[in-house]
């Protein structure tokens, strides 16, 4: 597979999100996840996103798992209109020019008004022990007109 390839069963997410357009291209993967449809999103890392040392930059970083955690917690409430609360990162790892990073979520808890959603981006897909974590995060958004 080249360094670029998109591994199978991902595909090419439409981004209405200006901001989040320019980040991409982000890839979206729908599964199963408790029993109720669910969907991972994903990078490959390209040079437009990383810093200095060619490791994915921490604002790439933050950009994706807002985007990630926000699909999740959009998908939780029928994709009514919804905002960010709040966003914590904790930065754990690289991702390296090249690695293909997948965002996994939970919604742990939601509200009438509010959804709270933790995940993680692993490297390399996160498909096997030698993943890495990149980053771990905690979210809660809000669902708009609510």
């Amino acid at each position: 597979m080249s360094e670029m390839a998109v591994p199978p069963g991902w595909t090419l997410q439409t981004l209405t999100d200006p901001f989040e357009a320019l980040a991409g291209p982000l890839y979206e993967r729908p599964h199963q996840r408790n029993g109720e449809p669910a969907r991972d999103l994903a990078f490959r890392v390209a040079p437009q996103h990383t810093n200095a040392r060619g490791v994915a930059h921490g604002g790439m970083v933050m950009t994706f798992l807002d985007a990630s955690l926000g699909c999740a917690a959009a998908d939780a409430c029928g994709r009514q209109p919804i905002a960010t609360v709040t966003l914590n990162v904790d930065f754990v790892g690289p991702g390296h020019l090249g690695d293909w990073v997948v965002a996994r979520t939970n919604i742990t808890r939601r509200t009438r008004s509010l959804i709270f959603v933790t995940g993680e981006l692993l490297a390399e897909g996160g498909e096997d022990a030698t993943a890495t974590k990149v980053a771990t995060a905690s979210a809660i958004f809000k669902v708009l007109g609510v």
